[in-house]
């Protein structure tokens, strides 16, 4: 019975939908709303505009992530607004905001702050000091000073030194990716690592995007790691 409801609620199952529901919109437009198409049209026009300017306007997102949804909504109209209505509103998707809200509560209690690194990042790089900002207001990730990064310019670079991380752990491994690729050889060797560790008693927490991973994952991958 879970694993019908993890199907049901899927994004996969949700997008696949949407999608027909745009086919049939677009078929019964033409066979059987001959006469009121153009009123039904006009209505998916104008939700569409109103959307492109509500996100047009919408401060907290990248010009990036304003570019993907502006094309999406404008190109597919039916299916892109409904699309953003679900994931930007949360239609189905409350108790999992209010769920994040309440952890991110907690979690704020026990993080200090540095007073006056985001400062010093003003005065170095203002460009910086945007995105700093916006991550320290949007998920409370504030800025230290003295901390040291390794930084990769290829993945296969960090591939080595991740593997070398995941053996080495005795307590716990905490990974985020955004785009997993179950068929890749990368992933399998991780995915045997981390099967290994839990069944050693490491705590085991991964992380990934629903979306991002839509066509490359599973629908039970989550079921796996339980």
């Amino acid at each position: 019975m879970r694993k019908i409801f993890k199907a049901i609620y899927s994004n996969k199952l949700l997008a696949i939908l949407m999608l027909i529901f745009q086919i049939l919109i677009l078929i019964s437009g033409f066979i059987w709303l001959s006469d009121y198409s153009k009123y039904f049209f006009g209505a998916s026009t104008l939700l569409s505009a109103l959307l492109v300017i509500y996100e047009i306007n919408n401060s907290k997102d990248s010009p990036e992530f304003k570019m993907t949804w502006l094309v999406l909504v404008g190109v597919v109209p039916i299916f892109g607004a409904l699309l953003y209505i679900y994931l930007r509103f949360g239609v189905l998707s409350k108790g999992i905001s209010l769920h994040h809200k309440d952890v991110h509560n907690k979690v704020a209690k026990n993080i200090l702050r540095e007073a006056n690194s985001i400062n010093r990042i003003k005065n170095i790089d203002p460009e910086l000091y945007g995105l700093a900002n916006y991550l320290m207001k949007a998920d409370g990730a504030s800025p230290y000073s003295d901390a040291e990064v390794k930084y990769y310019e290829l993945g296969e670079k960090m591939y080595a030194d991740i593997k070398a991380e995941m053996e080495s752990a005795e307590k716990f491994i905490f990974m985020e990716f955004f785009i997993v690729n179950c068929s890749s050889s990368m992933w399998k060797e991780l995915f045997d690592i981390l099967c290994r560790k839990a069944r050693e008693g490491v705590e085991v927490r991964f992380m990934y995007d629903g979306m991002g991973s839509l066509a490359t994952t599973p629908t039970h991958l989550a079921l796996i790691f339980e």
